[in-house]
């Protein structure tokens, strides 16, 4: 992971690299009479252009690297419908803590933990919620792996 941060920080700078010599001669002051406040004006522009672009860049470098599409970022995959995991409703969720139950649809309940939730971010389930998941037996009893929430 620290790698794959590392290459798009490089990545990125070497992108605002390229462009600022091409933008930076806007920047000259132009001769006699030139207002300072024009150039200050034109230098703040070019930061936050400057800055937008390469946060742009870092953000769909990120996407790419957690193989993310944008259409896939709030809503559930549609390779959920059909694979082999059983669905259920979350009991409930400790977001501080980072872990809950799950009451399966076939009957008994399963813990699941926060790293088994499908996504980037912040990851969480909310009491009610409908999800699929894969049972696996851990070491205390089953646990939900590969979890992803269901839209409906």
């Amino acid at each position: 992971m620290l790698n794959n941060t590392l290459l798009r920080n490089i990545l990125v700078s070497l992108v605002v690299a390229i462009i600022a010599p091409l933008v930076l001669p806007l920047l000259a002051v132009s001769p006699e009479g030139a207002d300072a406040g024009s150039a200050a004006a034109k230098t703040y522009l070019l930061v936050f252009v400057l800055l937008m672009v390469a946060a742009s860049i870092n953000e769909f470098l990120r996407l790419k690297v957690a193989g993310v599409d944008a259409d896939d970022l709030d809503q559930g995959s549609d390779d959920d419908m059909d694979d082999d995991r059983e669905e259920g409703v979350v009991k409930w969720f400790n977001v501080n803590k980072g872990f809950g139950f799950i009451i399966r649809d076939v009957g008994g309940e399963v813990f699941v933990h926060f790293r088994s939730i499908r996504g980037t971010g912040h990851r969480t389930l909310r009491e009610g919620q409908r999800v699929r998941f894969a049972a696996v037996e851990g070491e205390k009893g089953l646990q939900a792996e590969d979890v992803s929430v269901l839209n409906r």
